[in-house]
């Protein structure tokens, strides 16, 4: 996917089609491409916790798959210079379960 830059900010001055103008704008459409996709697979997990049924599954497991996708997107977030994250705690409401396994990582 490719992102074209407003018209009116490559006729300023220093903003012509420079080499590094166009690195610059292809990194952070990729930044943006993957910042999404994190979210979405995120989300597609987070939806995982409404399929709880307390002694009916694998509760820890779905736990871990939601706290793996939220490490994997906080990450993500970082590298694009967000630096608090407690708007996706407090938009998603994010369970402690959830909380108490991010950045954990299971032996096989």
């Amino acid at each position: 996917m490719s992102i074209r830059p407003p018209r009116n900010l490559t006729s300023l001055p220093g903003m012509g089609k420079s080499g590094l103008s166009v690195l610059e704008h292809e990194l952070l459409a990729e930044q943006a491409a993957g910042l999404g996709h994190a979210e979405r697979l995120f989300q597609k997990a987070y939806r995982q916790l409404s399929t709880i049924r307390p002694g009916q599954n694998d509760t820890d497991t779905i736990y871990q798959s939601v706290a793996d996708a939220l490490y994997a997107y906080i990450i993500q977030r970082e590298a694009v210079g967000h630096k608090s994250h407690d708007d996706i705690y407090r938009i998603y409401d994010i369970p402690g379960q959830v909380r108490a396994r991010i950045g954990i990582i299971k032996k096989p």
